[in-house]
């Protein structure tokens, strides 16, 4: 999630506008159940409409370190430094390349759902839409950041987790600078 965007349900902005509005729409963006949004610019008077009622708190509060430990505890394993320090002092998920970082408690479940791509890809860090992850590597050194598609991997019975590796990129700071200095994380 960019800090210069607002996703406002697309539903909402034709009820309160009408077509017109769906000029100034830069993108859209499905969720997870299944609701469409449009992507604003942050300062669209639409998107200042629809958030003026919403609590100025953060959305996704950090996690406390005993709730981060014992997610790891649950794994089995311990996320990278960088990614704990920002599930504990940041947000709990909700920031980074569209539609954002996972919440400790959901990207969990996936990675126990998982377990053959635990070894070769590592931690869920964001449902990138249709078939495809982004992971980061708890193994390698400096946490390489894996794009993967689970269209590409056909024969899982047969075939390792890696041959559906679309993308790489060698560490999760990197990943993470490139998105935060606006630069698109997508190959």
């Amino acid at each position: 999630m960019r800090l210069d965007e607002a996703y406002v349900p697309r539903d909402w902005l034709r009820r309160k506008y009408g077509d017109e509005a769906v000029g100034k729409i830069t993108a859209w963006a499905i969720r997870r159940n299944g609701s469409e949004e449009a992507v604003l610019e942050a300062g669209a008077p639409e998107a200042v409409e629809f958030f003026k009622a919403t609590p100025r708190e953060p959305p996704y509060p950090p996690v406390t370190a005993s709730e981060l430990l014992t997610a790891e505890q649950r794994m089995g394993c311990r996320l990278p430094e960088l990614l704990r320090r920002l599930y504990t002092e940041v947000a709990n998920g909700g920031f980074g390349p569209m539609p954002g970082i996972l919440g400790i408690a959901p990207a969990v479940e996936e990675y126990l759902k998982s377990p053959k791509l635990n070894e070769p890809l590592g931690f869920p860090l964001i449902d990138a839409g249709c078939t495809t992850w982004w992971y980061v590597s708890l193994t390698k050194p400096g946490n390489s950041v894996y794009l993967f598609d689970w269209d590409v991997w056909d024969y899982p019975e047969r075939d390792s987790p890696e041959v559906a590796i679309c993308h790489t990129v060698p560490t999760l700071a990197e990943w993470l600078g490139r998105w935060a200095d606006e630069h698109d994380v997508w190959p």
